[in-house]
């Protein structure tokens, strides 16, 4: 798992990157084990393990605030992070983020640091969404828990320090992805979409899906162990509502940026969105980073020049929409 000769003919096809080697050896050095190997306590465990190591933290110039989003689907509520940096200008954008994780681990937790960066350099308020994961909560649970913040939000605009004409975006990565491209068709008024690896075909019938289906990371074995516990059954996975890129519903959509990862599985998922969505007359554009590897966004501080390459087309598109 920890060198070129791991990724098989795709190391030999494609430039991998130095910071994406270096994190696959530090994991086989250190005898993680894979995914398909592991409870989900477990697999949730090490995601936070990984998070904490690999994140990296900053120093966030700003206010943090955590609120209860009320739910019919949850007693508890859903509850979200609010990041506000400092000398905030109301009239920007508020973004809602959703983490990755295979709609099974992950948490708020895993993506702190990055929402602290969107927020800090995008210039706009960062909701950082606490969603019920399968197996305890299976589909629709997690796409019920992103319409009912996006529709709360929607309401409380002054709350979080926005005004009432201050636009919305959602972002997520991975399963996130999944997420916030999904919300986009069941709920109005969303100004823009960064999709950042988005799962979008979960028949996993585009060529990437073989092509990397026995690769370091997320592979083909890897993500059946995601579905079987995000989903009831073959059947409910093939459902249209649960994947954007069969989605029947015909609604305006927003402006989309997806950010795309060179050895990834999920990497013909997001050209293959893109031209859906132009197809439907929808501004649509995918950013490819070379040499990275799935899930390498919401680490920024071990991948920090892939990080960088991507935040390049990332932060300047959530500024578009900062007026």
């Amino acid at each position: 798992m920890g060198d070129i000769t791991s990724w098989g003919e795709a190391g030999q096809k494609y430039k991998i990157h130095p910071e994406t080697l270096d994190y696959f050896k530090i994991l086989s050095d250190e005898g993680y084990k894979p995914l398909v190997e592991l409870t989900v306590e477990e697999a949730r465990q090490v995601s936070e393990e990984r998070s904490e190591r690999f994140a990296g933290t900053i120093d966030f110039d700003g206010n943090e605030k955590q609120y209860v989003c009320p739910s019919p689907y949850s007693k508890d509520g859903i509850p979200i992070d609010v990041y506000t940096p400092r000398g905030f200008i109301p009239s920007s954008s508020i973004l809602v983020y959703f983490h990755g994780g295979g709609l099974v681990i992950g948490s708020r937790k895993t993506v702190k640091t990055l929402c602290q960066i969107l927020a800090r350099d995008g210039e706009c308020i960062v909701v950082n969404v606490e969603y019920r994961m399968g197996p305890e909560h299976k589909a629709p649970a997690f796409f019920q828990d992103a319409n009912t913040v996006l529709r709360w939000i929607k309401l409380n605009k002054g709350l979080l320090g926005a005004l009432c004409t201050s636009k919305i975006g959602v972002m997520g990565d991975s399963g996130g992805g999944q997420i916030a491209a999904t919300v986009c068709y069941d709920v109005l008024g969303i100004d823009y979409q960064i999709l950042i690896y988005p799962m979008t075909d979960l028949a996993c019938s585009l060529p990437s899906f073989e092509e990397f289906a026995s690769t370091p990371g997320l592979n083909q074995a890897a993500i059946d162990w995601f579905t079987e516990r995000a989903f009831k059954s073959e059947e409910d996975r093939k459902k249209p509502d649960y994947n954007p890129g069969l989605q029947l519903k015909q609604r305006t959509l927003p402006t989309t940026l997806i950010i795309i990862a060179q050895l990834d599985p999920l990497r013909d998922c997001g050209f293959a969105y893109r031209n859906k969505l132009n197809d439907a007359g929808v501004s649509a554009t995918t950013v490819l980073i070379k040499g990275a590897p799935h899930g390498y966004y919401h680490l920024p501080g071990h991948f920090r020049e892939l990080f960088a390459q991507a935040n390049k087309h990332v932060i300047p598109f959530i500024k578009l929409f900062n007026s």
